[in-house]
């Protein structure tokens, strides 16, 4: 029998269903066969686990991504030294609030706003991330379907039009406050008021 070429490898790595497939994949020496069994939508918990400790960056970044890795596992990503890999289990819709709380202090600007944007993110978190330096998260903050009403009027007073503009589109707004936002300066606040 001959041997199975890397393309064939790959192409199983990312469309196989069996456990024992997959287990065996995830041992392969090749790389890429290994990140695409951590990308595939049908690894087990146990292979990602597994997968987390590679000691090649993108498949760690790939089990970051995957939205079957267990809370566990996002938990030792979220401290990996790779920006990514923690941007990516910031942006994993499976992160918990308390991940989420240790990622709102990250030095990455772009990693606090997906924390800002996540829709676990817990009130408490919002509150702190609404005073960051960063107008983007901020402006994350703004937008997100979880932030109370008193943080979207603080809100609604930033200098900064993104966040501002963020304040108008978010449905949660109140009608009160849109009508404040209606008569902003900037044309695209205004915009977003009558859209909203």
């Amino acid at each position: 029998m001959a041997e199975e070429s890397l393309q064939e490898r790959n192409e199983r790595a990312l469309n196989a269903t069996s456990t024992n497939e997959l287990e065996k994949l995830a041992e392969d020496e090749d790389e890429d066969v290994r990140l695409r069994v951590a990308r595939n939508a049908n690894t087990p918990a146990s292979v990602l686990e597994q997968l987390a400790a590679d000691e090649n960056w993108q498949v760690r970044f790939n089990v970051a991504e995957n939205m079957n890795t267990p809370v566990s596992v996002l938990e030792k990503l979220a401290e990996d030294d790779e920006r990514d890999i923690r941007n990516y289990v910031a942006k994993n819709e499976n992160t918990s609030v308390s991940i989420l709380e240790k990622l709102a202090d990250d030095k990455d600007d772009y990693l606090r706003i997906n924390v800002a944007e996540h829709k676990n993110t817990s009130v408490s978190v919002l509150e702190k991330l609404a005073e960051d330096d960063y107008t983007s998260v901020r402006s994350g903050v703004a937008g997100n379907s979880n932030t109370p009403s008193s943080l979207l009027e603080k809100l609604a007073q930033d200098d900064d039009l993104g966040v501002r503009y963020g304040v108008a589109q978010n449905n949660n707004t109140p009608v009160s406050l849109l009508e404040k936002l209606g008569n902003d300066e900037e044309q695209a606040v205004r915009y977003w008021v009558a859209q909203n």
